[in-house]
């Protein structure tokens, strides 16, 4: 039943066990996660992810709404089943 549920992330951290704290938070970057500390303060930033919107959608281009990059990577190859459970254990 948790299988079906719809949470914020940090109780999905909770549920899973998965660390929702620091630098390389996301669980489908991992360590591709590109993070930055802002310069006054101790909250953490997350970048680039709107590189999983489509390759010609318009927010890709706002560079100045954003870090000052225009960004073209494409999202993070998604893991198979092996390199899931190899990260299980």
């Amino acid at each position: 039943m948790l299988f079906c549920t719809i949470n914020d992330f940090s109780v999905y951290g909770n549920l899973s066990g998965y660390s929702v704290k620091g630098h390389k938070v996301c669980p489908i970057c991992e360590e591709d996660t590109a993070s930055q500390q802002l310069k006054h303060g101790r909250n953490i930033v997350y970048l680039q992810h709107w590189r999983f919107l489509r390759s010609h959608h318009p927010y890709r281009r706002l560079k100045k709404a954003f870090n000052a990059h225009q960004e073209t990577s494409g999202p993070p190859t998604p893991f198979n089943g092996v390199e899931v459970y190899e990260k299980g254990k």
